[in-house]
């Protein structure tokens, strides 16, 4: 029992933190270092959920979710101090104002790595799903004249499209190519290469275009039989539960 209380008491003082800070900056005032220290926040969460998302690989995108826990930290302190502030500031309502927005706000602002992301995430999955289709239509075009579908994308070119697109989003892994997280996980070349494939499910009896998702363990596919995509876990197996 007492190895779980060390880490719930580090993930609430992370999340108390901020909210002591904020409750401090509008005790004293000082709206415009309160704004800079919001901004602070989002960017800074910002720039560790890329660098956790690209660089940690499992371990980093599970750091991202203790975001909740942290946010959560801070609206507790926030609304346990509402009461005190209140009190000592009941002729200032604009600061009680603002307190009410910080309420919200500052639990939001911590937030911001998991949110980050997010749309990292949907974003580069939408665009790799774009350049995925312009395969599609040449598989297409080749399966219509050859009655099947080519062994590898390479037979595409230059016949059936002038060249390969890459999926996007996968340079940043160049980036923390050297790091030890990185080191550790390179057990998928489908992740750390950023290709689109063909992929045969015999069992399932369909072919699939696949391509690496942003996230570490997951992947995009297209069903050429069935016209869908989907992204499974690269643990759960490439053609599970294919649709």
């Amino acid at each position: 029992m007492a190895s779980y209380v060390l880490p719930i008491l580090i993930v609430f003082v992370i999340g108390a933190v901020p909210a002591l800070i904020f409750i401090l900056l509008l005790w004293k005032r000082y709206l415009g270092l309160m704004a800079v220290f919001l901004l602070f926040l989002t960017i800074s969460g910002a720039a560790a959920a890329v660098y956790l998302l690209y660089g940690g690989g499992f371990f980093g995108v599970g750091l991202l979710c203790l975001t909740i826990p942290v946010a959560a930290s801070s609206l507790i302190v926030l609304i346990g101090a509402r009461a005190a502030f209140f009190r000592s500031s009941k002729e200032d309502k604009s600061r009680r104002r603002l307190y009410v927005m910080g309420i919200f706000l500052t639990p939001f602002v911590l937030l911001a790595p998991l949110l980050e992301e997010f749309l990292i995430t949907y974003a580069c999955d939408a665009l790799n799903r774009q350049r995925g289709n312009t395969i599609v239509r040449a598989l297409e075009a080749y399966k219509q004249e050859h009655r099947t579908y080519p062994a590898d994308l390479e037979t595409l070119v230059p016949t059936y499209t002038s060249a390969l697109p890459s999926p996007r989003c996968f340079a940043p892994y160049q980036w923390f190519g050297g790091s030890e997280a990185y080191q550790r996980f390179h057990w998928s070349s489908l992740w750390t290469d950023g290709e689109f494939r063909l992929h045969e499910c015999p069992n399932e009896g369909v072919t699939l275009l696949i391509v690496p998702s942003v996230l570490f363990d997951f992947i995009q596919r297209y069903n050429l039989t069935t016209g869908n995509w989907s992204r499974t876990s690269l643990l759960d197996g490439t053609c599970t539960f294919v649709r």
